[in-house]
């Protein structure tokens, strides 16, 4: 299976990373997120990394280490995508900005100290408890504005495996949904190992973090590209029904507390004062 593949992919990475850190002396806790913290770690993907400090910015004999800890996992052929952040801030709501949040719902320790992680695991999870609302309503958002940019169709030419409508994000989204607990029902295995294999075939073909179905690709992919794109378009049309379904879900569930707070609001007033529109 490509799931079983990409996993002991990113067990060799976690290895080479936890060794590298310790060489550089890193004394910052490595936590994998993103694609790397789902262990979905493509050839040339990202190694997405926060590192857990205790203060930002850090000493300087730190700093020095990150540095050389960054160099050193280049030399060794992985680009490093990181930030370094206290459990504070990873715990906090950035304005505007909720990517930080969304990429810590995939999160897994690599290195350091395990306290740490442990400490910003609990945290992070009363603090997804009082903001769960507020993140669902900006995943929908999100991937709202993501389909509108790619057309809001499946049946795109030449699409993009991870980004467009049907792809890996959408799949991604099912995954943060379930995390934040919305009712996601399906489980669209068969559709996920479909596009993990062609997303593999694309990195090897092209040599870098290349997502791009092109005519040239779809060519080289099958005997038959006709027959073999229109296989593409069923694993990505049941991707994006059940997306838009989990979408439909969460929002309805966001409207519905939302009437209930302006309910329990109204019912402020009485004979001395009223509450209008909050």
């Amino acid at each position: 299976m490509k799931r079983l593949e990409l996993e002991k992919r990113s067990a060799m990475a976690d290895a080479l990373v936890a060794a590298t850190a310790a060489r550089a002396g890193v004394t910052s806790t490595l936590v994998a997120v993103g694609g790397y913290g789902r262990r979905e770690f493509f050839p040339f993907s990202d190694v997405d990394l926060v590192l857990l400090a205790e203060a930002v910015p850090p000493p300087e004999t730190e700093r020095k280490a990150t540095g050389e800890f960054i160099r050193d996992l280049w030399d060794a052929g992985l680009r490093a995508s990181q930030s370094v952040r206290t459990a504070a801030e990873c715990c906090a709501v950035q304005e505007g900005n909720l990517e930080l949040t969304i990429s810590l719902l995939d999160s897994r320790f690599v290195s350091g100290d395990r306290a740490r992680y442990a400490a910003l695991e609990k945290r992070f999870e009363k603090f997804l408890a009082g903001e769960r609302a507020n993140v669902v309503r900006h995943l929908c958002a999100m991937t709202r504005g993501r389909h509108r940019r790619h057309g809001g169709t499946i049946y795109i030419l030449e699409p993009d495996v991870k980004e467009h409508p049907g792809g890996l994000r959408d799949l991604h989204t099912l995954r943060w949904m379930r995390r934040l607990g919305v009712r996601v029902e399906e489980s669209l295995e068969a559709e996920e190992e479909f596009l993990f294999s062609v997303r593999l075939f694309l990195h090897g073909r092209s040599g870098r973090d290349n997502n791009l179905l092109s005519f040239e690709a779809q060519e080289a992919i099958a005997a038959d590209p006709a027959a073999w794109m229109r296989e593409y378009y069923r694993n990505a049309r049941a991707v994006f029904r059940a997306v838009v379904r989990a979408l439909r879900q969460a929002e309805e569930e966001g409207a519905g507390l939302l009437a209930q707070f302006r309910e329990r609001r109204g019912r402020l007033s009485n004979a001395e004062f009223t509450v209008l529109r909050e």
